[in-house]
């Protein structure tokens, strides 16, 4: 089978990007042709296929340019977008589209394109953007959901986006314009949500039920996992920005007094928490080291040599990548019960969960896990098992391929 794979980044900067790759990489191993249309960028993967990709346009609300302008109108609807993809599909006559994120770059003007040629549609929804315009739910430091019921134009008031009235308003009109056009809710067939939590808020949100498909994230699971050499005792995976909750984490290991932790990620947080750590961390404290942005074989290699990882988020998460990865490795994680954290983290099984927000229950659970590393241990191998039971590839493909034959894919007809 020929399958559309669309998603606005060809290269990895963060879950949901290796959601595309690794999808892509399991639909080829069994034997699928995986036909994928991205934004042309200088980071990106190499592709046979690059030369049907489409110029990326980004926003800058800073600049005031004609370029800019045309930059917008392409967030809305780009009709460069849609000639190049046109013309990828009649040079490779795909079966079936998969959808990820499209919005502010790709643009869903495509949709019209995929479903001229007769060629179902699904989406996996990697975060809120249907239901909130700078697609977190969060705003101003708090879980936000002003926007319920279509009522965009609070993420302008609120200033929800980097606290910009400007770039908020533009989110606004871009949620309102594709609301308008009915084009996700036209056009597309079927909805791939990642852990319940996302399936329950679309549905509170007015999204049809009946076409969200519940289907978790998968990982491979790491069979040489390091159990009881473990020489960093904890660390966070991710995103440097407000609402991952790394600011909580610092908060909670300043009143450690023992603990060797590293942050690993990137984002605009990272200069402010390097600069102010030394007033927050005691000089007799635990410590704690940044390592900045690693590619995938260096990430894996951090997380074998933890003891636990930790995941913070003050945010709605959806189905974190992070908790996979951990959980393939051996390492049980501590992490918020928010948003579909609770769906993967077994209180006490694979790991502790805390409250959002609340550095002092996190530096319990932390120093729970510390001062009992053989149930550490243990937890961490409960982890790998679990993700090999209930988070496989092969699991995950055969209900894909279901969701792709209830569309009506072509290829699988009568299966």
């Amino acid at each position: 089978m020929r399958v559309l794979s669309v998603h606005n980044l060809f290269f990895v900067t963060g879950g949901a990007d290796r959601c595309f790759f690794e999808i892509n990489e399991l639909l080829t191993s069994k034997g699928h042709e995986v036909i994928p249309f991205s934004t042309k960028n200088l980071k990106n993967v190499h592709s046979y296929y690059e030369k049907y990709f489409v110029r990326e346009f980004d926003f800058d609300i800073s600049a005031r340019s004609i370029k800019q302008i045309r930059s917008l109108l392409n967030m809305m609807y780009s009709f460069s977008s849609k000639k190049a993809l046109r013309k990828m599909i009649d040079e490779t006559h795909p079966e079936v589209a998969h959808l990820h994120n499209i919005y502010s770059r790709i643009s869903p003007s495509i949709l019209h394109v995929i479903k001229k040629n007769k060629i179902p549609i699904v989406q996996t929804m990697h975060d809120f953007k249907f239901v909130c315009p700078n697609h977190a739910m969060f705003s101003n430091g708090s879980i936000c959901e002003a926007c319920r019921g279509g009522k965009f134009y609070k993420a302008f008031l609120k200033k929800c986006s980097h606290g910009s009235a400007m770039l908020s308003g533009v989110l606004a009109l871009e949620s309102y314009w594709h609301g308008w056009l009915k084009l996700y809710d036209k056009y597309i067939d079927a909805f791939i949500a990642p852990s319940r939590f996302m399936a329950d808020k679309l549905a509170e949100n007015g999204w049809d039920a009946k076409r969200i498909f519940v289907l978790p994230n998968f990982v491979r699971v790491i069979d040489s996992g390091v159990y009881s050499e473990a020489n960093i005792d904890g660390m966070f995976l991710g995103s440097l920005i407000e609402e991952k909750g790394v600011e909580v984490l610092i908060r909670s290991l300043a009143g450690l007094k023992r603990g060797r932790f590293r942050v690993v990620g990137d984002g605009y947080l990272k200069e402010t928490l390097e600069r102010n750590i030394k007033n927050i961390i005691p000089v007799n404290g635990c410590a704690i080291e940044f390592a900045g942005h690693l590619n995938s074989e260096r990430l894996k290699k951090e997380i074998s040599m933890s003891l636990m990882v930790i995941v913070p988020s003050v945010c709605y998460e959806n189905s974190p990548m992070a908790i996979l990865e951990s959980f393939s490795q051996g390492k049980p994680v501590i992490a918020s019960r928010i948003g579909g954290i609770p769906e993967i983290v077994k209180e006490g099984e694979t790991g502790l969960l805390f409250e959002a927000g609340d550095s002092l229950d996190l530096r319990e659970k932390i120093l729970e896990m510390l001062g009992n590393r053989d149930r550490a241990i243990q937890m961490g191998r409960n982890a790998r098992e679990w993700v090999r039971v209930n988070r496989s590839p092969d699991n995950y493909f055969k209900e894909l391929m279901s969701i792709y034959n209830k569309v009506g894919a072509k290829a699988l007809k009568g299966i």
